[in-house]
């Protein structure tokens, strides 16, 4: 039997009964209280119960180790296919860094708001969009447990690592090495920070070393120290084949972003930084790891272009990484390390995805949105988010062990991606919301402030991509260029604008309507905009929350109330309990003793 819970605030013979969501027990002497009516968010932990293990060189290392992965040994050649020339090629991989940069001001501005709240992303939306109270917690929880698993890192670490060994390639081979790499990576996030720590620094400084190792390999051709003799051919022309589709333009960005994810990889961990002068440490941490990542970058497909034709370069897929090895040193042992390479960055993004994400989920946890919040929030027992990464674990294996097909499996990440891009615009347009709010509210400014030009351009480029899925690009489906209008700034909204039927009409509209028709029933998965399903997601957790908020209380006679349950490794988590109406009694209740959810509705 365990010890009874101590509860604050709390007067059951007020004519209310309470209780609590879920079957959870709380822990022994754990402690409750309930929340002013006018709180918002998961509460400060004024003592981080996961330590303050994080220095400025882990910080950086950290933000590293999450940009450097499999993107920029097998990206490049499908970006440069997507705009055609060489030049719109490297302008591309220098607006990355900058788009990055934007968003790295904006997530320091929010920081400095919230100095003692890990969780990055997931702490600002729901400090800057409070009410309705829990709608974009509740939003955000599920766009991100559905891509907690790690299953894509854990398959292409089996892929590479099967390839090094140069044994027989099976299915069954790939998914054990999957499980047990995952199993692996996530066991030591479960037993040590300091020990995940060390192995994300080791790492960081393995996938550094070999991009610099393809940068030298680069300096020694334009040198003349190789056998390559054409290296200046591609920047004869440099903007020659430039594209003119706004779809490829567009795909292209996309796969520009993706190459520079894990820029504000530290802000997960931001409670857990040490030091006087936490956010002064993780801005520096994040502007040197950008910087360290994108010079390396750019060097390393400059080096590529050196190398390997246009051509080449363009029909080469995923392999570029492969064909610059091989055109520089022929089949010898670089191009044989090259699997192994990739698989080591696999392990170091696994470690570094878990000590973050396990972060995140646990301030979903902490907001009350998770049900048996207490056990995802605890630290026991080795001082790790230990139910986080069991869930990111078990995910992960489910998702290995059902196989699903090639497309349904890419289908269900860009489902999931397509809210997370909402949410950038959401969180950009945020820092403005809590501006204005703190200004209002007379609180200090943060001790940094993004710049207006930043946010602006930031949010710009997220509405952008949050828009342009929605667009219908008539040469992708194969319609005929030939039925295109004869005014070229038509046939260029056919081709690149969104909702372009609307601009067909009579026959031309019908044989649309049926090649999407044809294309519907010829490959559904991937015809049916990703994005489409991301919107019912998103409007899919807006009817939850209306029936579970709204309508389950009204019908139910109770109304819902937030309790913070402070535990006793330090950490603590908010418990919404249900309190049902009943007659009342003489004895009064102080306004502050209680905190329905939906008071003060009417304001909204």
């Amino acid at each position: 039997m365990t010890a009874p819970y101590i509860r604050q605030g709390v007067r059951p013979s007020n004519g209310f009964m309470e209780e609590a969501f879920g079957s959870e027990e709380l822990q022994p002497e754990a402690v409750i209280t309930t929340t002013p009516a006018d709180s918002v968010g998961a509460p400060v932990e004024q003592h981080n119960p996961l330590g303050y293990s994080v220095s400025l060189t882990n910080a950086i290392l950290l933000n590293v180790s999450e940009m450097i992965g499999v993107g920029i040994y097998s990206t490049p050649g499908s970006i440069l296919k997507g705009v055609g020339s060489v030049g719109l090629f490297l302008v591309y991989w220098i607006l990355g860094p900058l788009i990055a940069f934007a968003g790295l001001t904006i997530f320091n501005e929010l920081a400095s708001m919230f100095p003692k709240r890990s969780g990055g992303e997931v702490v600002y939306l729901e400090q800057a969009y409070p009410r309705p109270r829990f709608l974009v917690p509740i939003t955000y929880a599920v766009a991100v447990i559905l891509t907690s698993f790690s299953a894509t890192n854990s398959i292409v670490f089996a892929e590479y690592f099967i390839d090094a060994l140069e044994i027989q390639h099976t299915a069954f081979r790939q998914t054990a090495l999957a499980i047990l790499i995952a199993s692996l990576a996530m066991g030591i996030c479960c037993l040590s920070t300091k020990w995940s720590l060390r192995i994300i620094n080791v790492v960081a400084f393995i996938k550094m070393g070999t991009l610099l190792f393809f940068v030298v390999t680069g300096a020694c051709v334009l040198a003349g120290l190789t056998s390559v003799t054409t290296f200046h051919k591609n920047f004869d022309r440099p903007f020659e084949g430039t594209t003119s589709s706004g779809s490829s333009i567009a795909t292209a960005l996309f796969k520009i972003n993706s190459a520079f994810v894990g820029w504000a990889g530290a802000n997960k961990v931001l409670g857990e930084v040490r030091g006087k002068d936490p956010i002064r440490t993780l801005r520096r941490a994040s502007y040197i790891a950008l910087g360290i990542v994108s010079t390396l970058y750019f060097l390393v497909v400059t080096s590529y272009v050196m190398v390997v034709p246009k051509d080449e370069m363009k029909e080469s897929g995923q392999l570029v990484a492969s064909a610059f090895l091989k055109g520089v040193y022929g089949n010898t042992f670089a191009p044989k390390l090259l699997p192994l390479l990739i698989a080591c960055s696999c392990f170091g993004n696994l470690v570094a995805a878990t000590t973050g994400g396990s972060r995140v989920v646990r301030e979903i946890a902490r907001q009350g949105i998770l049900p048996f919040g207490t056990f995802f929030a605890s630290t026991r027992p080795w001082g790790t988010p230990l139910g986080p990464i069991l869930l990111k674990y078990t995910l992960t294996v489910f998702v290995l062990l059902a196989s699903p097909a090639k497309d349904a499996f890419s289908f269900l990440l860009d489902v999931a991606s397509y809210p997370h891009t909402v949410f950038t615009a959401a969180l950009a347009a945020g820092v403005w919301v809590l501006r204005k709010r703190r200004a209002t509210e007379n609180l200090p400014p943060p001790s940094f402030r993004a710049w207006n030009a930043a946010v602006g351009f930031y949010f710009v480029n997220a509405v952008f991509l949050a828009i342009v899925p929605w667009s219908v690009s008539l040469a992708a489906l194969g319609f005929p260029r030939n039925d295109e209008p004869n005014n070229k700034w038509l046939g260029f909204l056919l081709r690149t604008g969104p909702m372009a039927e609307m601009f067909l009409f009579g026959t031309q509209r019908k044989r649309f309507n049926m090649l999407c028709l044809s294309r519907i029933l010829d490959n559904p998965i991937t015809f049916y905009r990703y994005c489409v399903v991301g919107v019912g997601v998103l409007a899919s957790c807006g009817i939850y929350y209306y029936f579970w908020i709204i309508l389950l209380p009204k019908w139910g006679g109770y109304e819902i109330v937030e309790e913070i349950v402070d535990l006793p490794d330090g950490a603590r988590v908010k418990r919404l309990t249900r309190r049902y109406h009943r007659q009342p009694s003489s004895t009064s209740i102080h306004p502050d003793e209680h905190s329905p959810l939906l008071q003060n509705i009417g304001r909204l």
